[in-house]
């Protein structure tokens, strides 16, 4: 019997043993994989951007700002600054909506501009927006101008990625302004020093044709798609025409996005929250690469003529090789979905 004992005992230490270095190991793997998803993590570098949008009549601009921060929320982007390239009426209501949602975000301090040249619009959501009772800390708003030319100057060489949701007369007025505080270099080749590429929402790819946001009545469209020194993404009409929307209804009616589609909705299409998704589009491309969701053009120029009407028509010309791309869908269903998440997903500031 005390052999068998002794058996029994050098078992139950073997068996220990065998759990403790199981244990071992299986706590090590743990550690490399925590390790391994926190060097991922930290290898992310946020894309710097700055957000330039005609805040007015169409709310997808609304719908953009809810994606680009929830791409800063998920440590994919960094937002610099933000610029209204319209004036009139929209112009004294637009830094709110957007401070507003900024601060909804928990980033009330991003500094906002205001164009110095161009057109007017009507405001059609801001006066409203501002009666409803949403925090908003805007104590001031910038020459759009001088704060690109701040901001551009502060960053890395080639790091910023320009966000046009609008009208490009503000990015006309940057590239050709002069010397001044900020910089000893001229417009044209602070862009080219500081800028990666800008993610323009505006034409119709391939086939050419009128769309809105190169109407600008003063041809500073074609100015600067003629001229500016850096590549240039296009989402073009088409492209934007995915509905997105309906995820808002999952978030609180605190939420400053939700209640600017709920009322255009009420305005517009009662039907459905649902709406075009051009501008969503046009951050997500600046923000990830393109290519995970859209075939990409390999080469080409987006030709742009000022008629006499004072309206502008775009025609793509598969030469020669200018720097500028546009892309089509590969699936539509992917796209959608991922907007939606994005434009619903809880800020992370508010999160316990």
């Amino acid at each position: 019997m005390g052999i068998f004992k002794e058996l029994n005992i050098r078992k139950s230490i073997f068996s220990l043993s065998l759990i403790l270095m199981l244990g071992s190991i299986i706590f090590s793997c743990i550690s490399h994989k925590k390790e391994a998803s926190k060097n991922s993590s930290d290898s992310i570098k946020p894309v710097k951007v700055i957000f330039d949008t005609d805040m007015a009549y169409d709310w997808d601009d609304v719908g953009a700002m809810a994606v680009l921060h929830a791409l800063t929320d998920l440590g994919e982007a960094e937002i610099l600054g933000m610029g209204i390239n319209i004036n009139g009426t929209s112009s004294n209501w637009s830094p709110n909506t957007i401070n507003v949602i900024n601060t909804y975000y928990g980033r009330p301090n991003i500094p906002i501009g205001k164009a110095i040249s161009g057109g007017t619009e009507i405001d059609f959501f801001g006066e409203w927006l501002s009666k409803q009772g949403f925090p908003s800390h805007l104590d001031s708003t910038w020459n759009v101008v001088s704060l690109y030319r701040k901001l551009l100057s502060e960053q890395p060489d080639t790091s910023v990625v320009l966000i046009s949701v609008g009208y490009l007369t503000n990015f006309k007025d940057l590239m050709y302004s002069k010397p001044d505080k900020y910089s000893n270099l001229n417009g044209m080749d602070l862009i080219r020093k500081k800028v990666k590429f800008m993610s323009c929402m505006g034409g119709r790819h391939p086939e050419g044709g009128n769309e809105s946001n190169f109407q600008d009545l003063l041809g500073y469209s074609k100015i600067v798609v003629d001229n500016f020194p850096r590549p240039i993404l296009f989402t073009s009409q088409q492209v934007g025409l995915i509905h997105t929307g309906q995820s808002l209804l999952n978030t609180p009616k605190t939420n400053p996005v939700r209640a600017i589609y709920e009322h255009r909705q009420s305005q517009v299409h009662p039907e459905r929250i649902e709406h075009t998704s051009f501008d969503q589009v046009a951050v997500l491309v600046a923000i990830r690469d393109a290519s995970k969701y859209f075939n990409l053009t390999v080469s080409g120029t987006n030709v742009l003529t000022f008629n006499a009407d004072s309206t502008v028509t775009n025609n793509w010309q598969p030469h020669p090789e200018s720097g500028h791309t546009y892309f089509t869908h590969k699936n539509k269903e992917v796209v959608t979905t991922e907007i939606d998440y994005l434009m619903a997903k809880e800020p992370k500031s508010k999160k316990k």
